[in-house]
């Protein structure tokens, strides 16, 4: 009878210590999903100010701005063009004149 009572006190010691492990355990859970719950928070509010920063963009404004962008290459084109076909002409010009003066 000795024996299963020493026997009983070893197993109340063990379970004893597991619960406080265990005890443990939970406050150090409870304590991370409370810091996580805080981190998500700031998250969460950053990305609403992001979102409410996009929603402040000028799309339209943006779009002209290229569009005239756009305008302004094709006149460059153009200029470039007539650049280049003035410039042959001079060429021609001064090929004639060479050959005229026996260059």
């Amino acid at each position: 009878m000795e024996e299963l009572i020493e026997l009983n006190k070893k197993q109340l010691r063990m379970q004893k210590i597991i619960a406080l492990l265990l005890a443990l355990l939970l406050l150090a859970l409870a304590a991370g999903g409370m810091a996580a719950a805080k981190e998500i928070r700031e998250v969460s509010a950053e990305l609403t100010a992001a979102v409410e920063r996009f929603g402040q963009i000028d799309v339209e404004g943006i779009n002209e701005t290229l569009s005239g962008t756009q305008e302004m290459m094709q006149s460059m084109n153009e200029f470039t063009d007539a650049i280049d076909s003035v410039t042959e002409r001079v060429r021609d010009l001064d090929d004639w004149l060479g050959g005229m003066f026996g260059r």
